[in-house]
């Protein structure tokens, strides 16, 4: 009979508790929706690299966040609300203080225990956005684990009401779902406050953002190379301007081409030392050769003779921004850098290969689309394969680099064949042994010596 007594009565006795619980509670929901919204804003303001380039939530995205930060700062905030009301009617559990502290225990310490977890997790989500500086790209919660949120939010919901259910039998449905009720319209409340405009930030960060700012479009490639940039490696942009002109940006100043080798030869005094240094050049695939070329004359009187043009593959499934590693390497000529042997080797009979923007011509004779075979062919009868290139100055920087790629296709291709046949069949040219893939490497090679940067 006690039980059955006590069993109805009011969860709280005082109305004046009732409402300043809600009040109560109420305030707590939001002042944790606002620390919730900052702390991801934070986050992402944490990955923002030297490049000024940030994570940037689509609306869907951000709609979902929000949603959460919501729901969870309701679910929390009973919590707190439950807190409060159990302590204060202590007539309620005056014989049963045993429940009473159940109550307590799962109304307070599991919700502080998921916090304390959620801030190990943030701290190492935080250390990986800041240690790998674009990866963030690939590390994506939503849409695709969008059920660990709801499940996050259903077991912190429900687990305050479990002791609550004992003492209230099926009467406690009705609390549940009058306290469901609310944080669900609380949250889509708090879903429409941002607390700060998220929109006038990130215009402000990818403003200095070279990417960004003048929609800067790679070349693409089937087979790109993989680099990491070291301490003394720089990058540089060449864009064009809202005229259509090439414009050269290089430490976040714009450059012409006179101020950009003041500045280089300025950086670089020792040439012994930049011969290590390499230059990442984002190139806008709509620039023309002929600019390329003046950029890579004014790395030729530098003396600096390596560079890596940054490119995007063919496939991928990731965002354009998240390729900063891939590219192609490139070596220039300089007067104060020895060249390599074999350019300096008349014992090799050359092939001319003149680029335009719509064909390519072999010793000035049109082999339409057969060019890549013909160049097959000169490889196996000549395993040593030296090319005179020229290229037309209106030739796109993008067909410039396409060319280049499908002429690594060649070789590939060419070494290929030659260790399937002596070397048994196998799915990728990196399959074989190092010694073997050398061996490869130094039958058959394809020398480039760029006429354009010789005369």
């Amino acid at each position: 009979m006690l039980e059955t007594r006590q069993t109805q009565k009011k969860l709280c006795e005082s109305t004046f508790h009732l409402w300043l619980g809600l009040i109560t509670g109420f305030l707590y929901a939001f002042a944790l929706y606002g620390f919730l919204f900052m702390s991801r804003e934070t986050l992402r303001l944490f990955a923002i690299n030297s490049e000024y380039d940030l994570p940037v939530l689509n609306e869907e995205e951000q709609l979902f966040y929000n949603l959460f930060a919501g729901l969870l700062a309701g679910v929390l905030a009973q919590s707190v609300v439950l807190r409060f009301w159990i302590d204060k009617p202590m007539q309620v559990f005056t014989n049963h203080d045993n429940r009473r502290r159940v109550i307590l225990n799962d109304a307070g310490v599991l919700p502080w225990y998921f916090m304390h977890w959620m801030a190990k997790i943030v701290l190492v989500i935080a250390n990986f956005f800041y240690v790998c500086t674009t990866d963030y790209y690939i590390l994506s919660f939503y849409p695709a684990f969008w059920f660990l949120f709801i499940l996050i939010l259903v077991v912190l919901f429900l687990q305050p009401w479990i002791a609550v259910r004992r003492i209230y039998k099926n009467k406690a449905f009705k609390m549940i779902g009058l306290a469901f009720a609310i944080i669900a319209i609380n949250g889509l409340l708090l879903t429409k406050i941002n607390i700060i405009d998220i929109e006038s930030i990130n215009k402000f960060i990818l403003s200095k953002n070279i990417r960004n700012e003048y929609h800067l479009q790679l070349p693409e490639v089937y087979d790109p190379e993989e680099y990491y940039l070291r301490d003394g490696d720089e990058v540089l942009y060449m864009v064009l301007s809202s005229r259509g002109e090439p414009t050269i940006f290089f430490n976040q100043k714009e450059y012409s081409f006179d101020q950009i080798t003041k500045e280089i030869e300025k950086i670089n005094p020792n040439i012994s030392w930049t011969r290590d240094v390499i230059y990442r050049l984002n190139i806008d695939q709509r620039c023309n050769y002929k600019d390329v070329l003046r950029l890579k004359r004014v790395f030729q009187l530098v003396g600096i003779h390596r560079v890596f043009y940054s490119v995007l593959p063919v496939q991928r499934e990731f965002d354009d921004r998240y390729y900063t590693r891939q590219g192609m390497s490139d070596y220039i000529p300089s007067s104060k850098v020895p060249q390599p042997p074999f350019l300096d080797n008349s014992k090799l009979k050359h092939t001319d290969i003149k680029l335009t923007p719509t064909k390519v011509l072999i010793n000035n004779i049109d082999k339409d689309n057969l060019w890549q075979q013909e160049l097959k062919n000169k490889l196996k009868e000549n395993s040593q394969l030296l090319i005179h290139f020229y290229c037309e100055d209106d030739v796109p920087f993008g067909v410039y680099i396409q060319f280049k790629d499908e002429l690594k296709g060649i070789i590939r291709e060419v070494r290929m064949n030659y260790l399937q046949q002596y070397y048994g069949n196998k799915d990728d040219y990196f399959d074989y042994t190092f010694t073997v893939q050398k061996e490869a490497r130094e039958k058959f090679a394809i020398h480039l010596k760029e006429m354009d940067l010789i005369n």
